[in-house]
Parts: C-alpha cells; structure tokens; sequence
C-alpha cells in the first residue's frame, strides 16, 4: 500500500508540474540526436457500475450495484527516449503506474515501445522491435477508465507487439507490412484444458493438446493521406495447430495414441477499415472492422465479455460418453467506432460512440447461445490549462450486454437438463478528469 500511495504522489506531482518548462529535452552526443521526454496523466472521478443480474442468477453475490470515487494514474504514464544518428534511429518508452488495487491493476514498469529503424532511401524503411501493430491504429479520445479508447465496446486494438515491419512512403501513400509471432491467448504450450478457449461447458474437454505454429502472423495496412480526407484499409492473419498428445492404453497395456483424435487448425484473422474527413471546424473520424476468431490477438479490456469472439470446443464434436473434443467452431464478430471532434476555443470538443458483436459458436440441437453484443459512448472536452499541459472532463457510459440463450445442466459429465438463461452481464458511467502533462 505504501508503495502505491507514494507512486502516486511522484507521478501527481509530475502532472502539476506544469510550471516547468514545457518541452522535450534535446542534446547531441557525438554524432547522435537525443531527445527524452514522456508524458504524465491523472485520472479523477466516480465509477457507477451496474454488476447485472448474472452474479445473482448463478449465486456469485447479491450485490447488483456498486458506487466508488477513483484518483489513479493511468498505466499509459510514460517517459521515452529517442535516438538519431544518420539514417539509423532508436525509440523507447518504458509506461509507468502505480497500479489501481481497486480494480485489480498491479504497479506497473513496463516495455511499451522499444524498437530500431533504418532510412533505406527512396521512400522506404525498416523498424525492427515492438510497436503497435499496423492494423486499426487510429482509436478515439476516450479518456476515463485506464485511457480505453472504446476498447471491447468497439474499438480494435491489436496492441504492441514484436515485429519486423517494412514501410514504403511515395506521395500521399503509405504501405507497411509486417511479420510477428502467432498470439494465443493465454500463452501456452500444453493446452491440457481448452477451457482456456472459452469453453461454457467446463469439464467436458479433457484430451491434451500441443500448441505448434510454423508461418508468422502478418499485418498489413495502406494509407492514403490526402489532408482533408485519409482513409487506410488494414488486415491481420495467424494460424497455428493444436497437435493431439492424449494417450490411452491398447489391450497388451502398451501407450498408444488415443484413437478418433485429430489436430485442430485455428486460423484468425481481421480487415479493418478507419478513415476520417476534415470539414471547416469539424473533424469525422472512424473505424469498422469484421473477423474469426479475433480474441486470440485483440485486446479484450472489459471483463472479459467475449464481444470478440473466441474459438470454442464443437459441442457436436465430443464422443458419445462426452470425452473429448475433435474440432472447434471459428468464431466470427465485427464491430465500429465513430467520433466527431469540434474545435471550441479554447479547446476540444470530443464525441464518440461504439458497437461490437460476436457469436457466440453454440447452437447444436437444441443447445444455442445468442450472438454476444457491446456498446459505448462517450463525450469529453480537452482544456488546455497551459503549454503540453490539458485537463479534460468526461462522461463516458459502457454496456457490457448480455447472455442469453438455452445452457446445458451438466453433473459430472452428464447433461441432466436445458435451461433457458437471459443474464444481463452489467453497465458503467464514468464521470471525471483526466489530467495530461507532455514533457
């Protein structure tokens, strides 16, 4: 506790610090450019959280409502340095936060950017090291809970991720592609229980599986940029393999693989699509994008609501005595955002909503649940007190959706009955400031 308490007063201390000179440091060593700087942010207001009526339902807790006041730092707190020398540069950025114990977010020192590039010429470069991946970079000013930017309630975030990216710049065309590592989410290398793909029917599956992957992930992206009108077309892909380790014992009582087990490929993929349009004091910006199986490489930010769509066990594919899983149903989803930003002066005016879907991959005989959905707004105003220094009040409202449809009883291994669900999984409004002091 101590640890958080004064973490928070150094880092708040920093956003007041506004007084200083307000820029960047910058200074050469030998033949190389140096610049250090970061950026500080605050966040201050109430939460109101509406726990749905599932906690109840499935006898979790009582409670269906919950008020707090918060004062934490968002974990997108960071100091950067930067480096250049000729045609070759380097760039990290090391994210700093106290952590919120309320929420259940640790303190954090963490790797958010660190990567080199090199100037080939003629319009073309090379990054190698983590970034954010080149798919749906743009995301909207939302500012209230942890920076999230809509994210999980329509806004595609992919993150930052180790990679070997290509860029070739000509006119107002930018292309880049990129290699990474195939994401499994969580990271594994035995998936002894594929629970860990979302399974509702916990217990079922019970044969081990590998995890192999041969061909990198790829990450592709065209931007047009023609000023008042920039539009840019993205598309991320993986695939890798579930090889089957389970074992059984043949009749002389030898080991021998277990028969009727097959591998299982996933494949998972998304194309996006954001743009945005300057008119005279008004601004246009958006994101939609459509996907399989694409909670394997987003990031899902809002209790693990599955609006992105995870491939699940086959309820179809089990043996007759519900022993073991043979394929997975890929899992499609699709969502967007829109933002509309107004110049008021002093300041900013922000406004913005989102929308996401995904199925849900069950419905077999009469066993099925509906497609899952989230949504979002928000509308915030971004002051600025002084030079890199801006506060910005905001009420943003998320919807978490629901889970409906008709489950499965289940008792050890056996289905014992149907029955008809229709939970409301819960709701938030935050009311508050985020402070921002870039140095």
């Amino acid at each position: 506790m101590k640890k958080y308490v004064w973490g928070l007063a150094a880092i708040a201390i920093m956003v007041i610090g506004f007084a200083l000179p307000s820029q960047a440091a910058s200074f050469k060593v030998g033949d190389t450019d140096w610049t250090l700087g970061g950026s500080a942010r605050l966040d201050v207001g109430w939460r109101s959280t509406d726990l749905g009526d599932y906690r109840q339902e499935l006898g979790l807790g009582s409670q269906d409502k919950l008020k707090e006041f918060f004062l934490y730092v968002p974990s997108n707190t960071r100091i950067f340095a930067k480096a250049v020398n000729g045609n070759m540069g380097g760039y990290v950025e090391l994210g700093l936060s106290p952590g919120v114990p309320d929420w259940g977010y640790d303190a954090v020192v963490k790797v958010r950017h660190a990567y080199l590039n090199y100037d080939m010429g003629g319009g073309n470069s090379l990054l190698i090291g983590q970034t954010w991946t080149c798919v749906a970079e743009d995301s909207p000013n939302q500012r209230l809970f942890d920076d999230n930017g809509l994210g999980g309630v329509g806004d595609l975030y992919l993150g930052r991720n180790p990679q070997i990216r290509f860029i070739h710049t000509q006119d107002k065309l930018t292309f880049q592609v990129a290699i990474e590592d195939n994401k499994i989410s969580p990271p594994s290398t035995a998936l002894e229980n594929l629970q860990q793909f979302g399974v509702l029917t916990t217990g079922l599956a019970t044969a081990d599986y590998l995890y192999e992957d041969i061909t990198p992930a790829i990450a592709l992206s065209l931007t047009y940029d023609g000023g008042s009108f920039v539009i840019t077309p993205s598309l991320y892909a993986q695939q890798f393999t579930l090889k089957a380790d389970e074992l059984e014992l043949n009749e002389d009582d030898e080991f021998v693989a277990l028969e009727d087990l097959d591998d299982i490929d996933i494949t998972a993929y998304a194309v996006a699509l954001n743009g945005a349009v300057k008119f005279e004091g008004l601004t246009l910006s958006g994101e939609v994008w459509w996907g399989q199986n694409v909670a394997l490489f987003a990031a899902v930010t809002n209790y693990g609501n599955p609006v992105f769509g995870w491939p699940i066990p086959s309820l179809s594919s089990y043996d007759e005595d519900m022993d073991f899983l043979t394929e997975v149903e890929d899992v499609k989803s699709y969502g967007g955002w829109l933002q509309l930003a107004a110049p008021i002066k002093p300041g900013t005016l922000y406004v913005g909503a989102g929308y996401q879907t995904a199925e849900s991959g069950i419905d077999v005989d009469e066993v099925s649940i509906d497609d899952y959905t989230a949504m979002g707004f928000f509308i915030n105003y971004e002051y600025p007190i002084a030079k890199n220094f801006t506060m910005t009040p905001e009420i943003a409202y998320y919807d978490y959706g629901k889970l409906k449809g008709t489950v499965p009883v289940i008792e050890g291994e056996e289905v014992v009955d149907l029955v008809d669900v229709d939970y409301k999984l819960g709701k938030d409004w935050f009311f508050g400031v985020h402070f921002q002091y870039d140095f």
